[in-house]
């Protein structure tokens, strides 16, 4: 599983509009012979499909009854279904790659899909079996949350009835009223707030999740069929622009503490977040135009996923989910999530898994460099080895494996499914990167392939495209040319009157005959 490129040079994402060999010539890139070059379309890179045969068999088995059920690409019950492990085995895992690097176990993944793929339906049926083992677990500790809740309310009152006493001088049930106060405070710090158990949040500022994190051990998902969770970063809810210290934190597992004024302090020594957004292209185009997200490294820590829609080939009536599958996914992820999460477990890398490693770093660095074809996206490229640690924990745990040491198979199989993220993380930066010239010129080509165009004219494409007050069409055009896809007719003889619109050939190499 490899990235596959078109046979020409790759698109640099910081330059978005490729430079025309002869933007305003006849030739454009060919010679004046009459032949073409070959075409560079929008959509030239061949991207992988999730490779399905890496993951723990119930996993891959539900994936591909899913995608079949929903008539969707793989990718998005793929993406969606490790999260989910991952949700699980982070709560009690890390792996500790060499002695001075260690992983937790969460990932990060966000699916790209156009409207009308299905997310939402996809998304419920995957995450089904966490909010059951939530529901399961609430109704088991009700007694003891209500329990708790009335022996603090208990505390809490005789505390200020103490201190009270204490601060006129008089005793509290007949012993010193400061002391009493003193022994009744300790007796309520050892018995902290009980909370509803929550293994999964949504529409959750910076401020709450902390204090959702604090309530849930530390470990929490963010999970959602929109890009909600990307607006929040962003700033939705407050004047003072991007907000996303705690996710980055929280990441990695570094401590985080909030002090605010009027409120509680919160401490998290080692917070745990895993999230799994389905989002429509748009969003992820958009994604650096944010503040801070690119610089800090917010974008570099997901996985992305870029499928390939089926929109146009469903069929009406595919066969639907078996219930033995649905099943046996239900029952392995619930036996994930019931794991004993007070006994936090450190796994190692088996030698042989940390050769493959060692190996894949040892290919990988190059690229990085400033000839390398990973330098554009350096900031993500360089935190995949630790990404492919993180799958290799998440895929051991969940095949069932009860050793602490990832098997060299369970790592080659974690290196394949990083190499399909790699290869949809170089498409989904250069999707960041378009400007507005590519836009438009993916509707000027969307409207010549559509109508069939051999030629037209720059005023027929800005008819076409219905182009916005004081937008001009000609770099459009200039995208178009650098891609091969049409060049410039040479001008005509000026006749004194209006100059005739510039006219443009349409490759034919890149039109179905």
């Amino acid at each position: 599983m490899t990235y596959v490129p078109t046979g020409r040079p790759p698109i640099d994402p910081y330059s978005p509009v490729p430079t025309a060999k002869h933007v305003n010539g006849a030739a454009n890139g060919t010679d004046r012979s009459g032949e073409w070059d070959e075409p560079e379309f929008f959509d030239s890179v061949n991207l992988p499909a999730f490779l399905c045969e890496a993951l723990p068999p119930w996993m891959a088995e539900w994936v591909e009854a899913e995608a079949l059920s929903c008539q969707v690409p793989v990718d998005l019950p793929a993406a969606i279904a490790l999260t989910c492990a991952s949700v699980a085995v982070a709560r009690r895992f890390h792996v500790r790659v060499r002695r001075d690097w260690t992983e937790p176990a969460n990932l990060w993944t966000a699916t790209a899909l156009p409207p009308g793929e299905r997310k939402s339906a996809v998304f419920a049926r995957a995450v089904a079996p966490i909010h059951r083992y939530v529901t399961e677990l609430a109704e088991t500790l009700a007694p003891r949350i209500r329990d708790r809740a009335i022996e603090r309310h208990v505390l809490l009152g005789q505390l200020e009835a103490a201190k009270a006493a204490a601060v006129k001088g008089k005793p509290y049930e007949g012993g010193d009223a400061k002391q009493v106060a003193r022994e009744l405070a300790v007796t309520l710090e050892e018995l902290p707030e009980m909370h509803a158990p929550s293994l999964l949040a949504d529409d959750v500022t910076p401020e709450a999740l902390a204090v959702v994190l604090a309530q849930n051990g530390e470990r929490i998902g963010i999970f959602s069929a929109e890009g909600g969770p990307l607006e929040i970063m962003a700033g939705r809810y407050t004047e003072r622009g991007t907000n996303f210290e705690i996710f980055l934190k929280a990441h990695s597992g570094d401590t985080h503490i909030v002090n605010r004024v009027k409120r509680d302090p919160v401490h998290l020594s080692e917070p745990i977040l895993t999230m799994a957004l389905t989002v429509q292209p748009s969003v992820i185009e958009g994604l650096s135009t944010k503040p801070g997200f690119r610089g800090r490294g917010l974008l570099a820590r997901f996985l992305y996923s870029m499928p390939c829609s089926r929109v146009g080939s469903r069929v009406e009536n595919p066969p639907t989910m078996p219930e033995a599958v649905a099943a046996r996914y239900d029952r392995e992820l619930f036996g994930l999530l019931r794991g004993d999460v007070e006994k936090q477990e450190i796994m190692i890398m088996s030698p042989g898994a940390d050769a493959a490693r060692a190996k894949f770093m040892r290919d990988l660095e190059p690229r990085l460099g400033p000839d390398g074809d990973l330098n554009v996206i350096t900031d993500w490229a360089a935190k995949l080895p630790g990404a492919v640690c993180r799958i290799a924990a998440v895929l051991q745990v969940a095949e069932g494996h009860d050793d602490a040491e990832i098997e060299e198979e369970t790592f080659a199989k974690a290196l394949a499914i990083g190499t399909y993220f790699l290869a949809h993380a170089q498409a989904a930066f250069q999707a960041m990167a378009t400007d507005e010239a590519t836009e438009l010129a993916k509707r000027v080509w969307a409207w010549a392939k559509r109508k069939g165009k051999s030629e037209f004219s720059e005023s027929e494409a800005n008819r076409a495209v219905h182009t916005k007050p004081g937008e001009t069409i000609g770099p459009a055009l200039a995208v178009l040319s650098g891609r091969c896809l049409i060049r410039q007719r040479p001008g005509a003889h000026p006749t004194g009157g209006r100059p005739a619109s510039p006219t443009f050939d349409v490759n034919p190499r890149a039109v179905p005959s």
